[in-house]
């Protein structure tokens, strides 16, 4: 079944997945209903039936999201989620909440999620994704990664999920196989004069020390803002850089 909506195809998840990657990345049949049955916890079908624990979401739940397309065109808010494992995006329908659909993002640039604020107040944090254009790996600049600052300088993060294969079990071992999805997040520094492809530098960590080797004169800045030598969290960061590199 195919919907339109201004600028963006949406297709049905269970009537043209045959259109989009499997877990492993090979196309499957249409109609694998075992292999579309994703909650935000477990996959119900693994390879030869082993389950497969974990979740292929950067969030689990479905947030309202502002897309963006090509022609800078803002389409009306819709619930997402990025299936990161399976590098899709799915939607669900305001007038079909119990439908999942996949979206044709082949004209979306971004797309901004947001986060559920305290119970009865409305939402006050966002999360900016968008294309990663600078990547100095040419297979991951149509992937979607995180912008956590954004000022001279642009700390992006891309969300990495690799399926770790269950071990079969000795005889003494009655524990069930299940293969695991992991996450394995990277960050990246984008300089000043950012939109370079290849631009993005790779943080073998998010620490000062590495900041300080990929930029050292917004090293030299970071030293200076209280927090930043002990800053563990993302959020930590973003607020250590607001202070270092604030947005011009």
């Amino acid at each position: 079944m195919l919907t339109k909506l201004p600028f963006v195809l949406l297709l049905s998840v269970s009537g043209a997945f045959a259109q989009s990657r499997g877990i492993s990345g090979v196309p499957q049949p249409a109609g694998s209903a075992e292999i579309m049955k994703i909650n935000n916890f477990m996959t119900l079908a693994g390879r030869n039936g082993i389950p497969l624990f974990g979740s292929p979401y950067a969030d689990n739940r479905w947030l309202p999201a502002h897309l963006t397309t090509v022609a800078n065109v803002a389409l009306p808010s819709v619930p997402l989620k990025y299936d990161v494992l399976n590098q899709r995006l799915l939607m669900r329908p305001l007038e079909r909440p119990n439908d999942s659909l996949q979206l044709d993002d082949s004209q979306l640039v971004s797309f901004a999620l947001d986060l559920p604020g305290a119970p009865g107040t409305p939402s006050t944090a966002t999360k900016i994704f968008r294309r990663f254009s600078e990547s100095p790996v040419p297979t991951q600049r149509a992937e979607y990664v995180e912008v956590l600052h954004q000022g001279a300088y642009t700390l992006l993060k891309r969300y990495v999920k690799t399926v770790r294969k269950a071990t079969p079990h000795t005889s003494f071992d009655t524990s069930p196989m299940r293969d695991e999805i992991l996450d394995k997040p990277t960050y990246y520094l984008c300089l000043p004069g950012g939109g370079v492809i290849g631009g993005a530098v790779h943080l073998n960590k998010l620490n000062l020390k590495a900041l300080q080797e990929a930029a050292p004169q917004l090293g030299t800045a970071l030293a200076a803002v209280p927090g930043a030598a002990t800053a563990a969290t993302e959020a930590e960061w973003a607020t250590a850089l607001a202070a270092a590199d604030p947005r011009r």
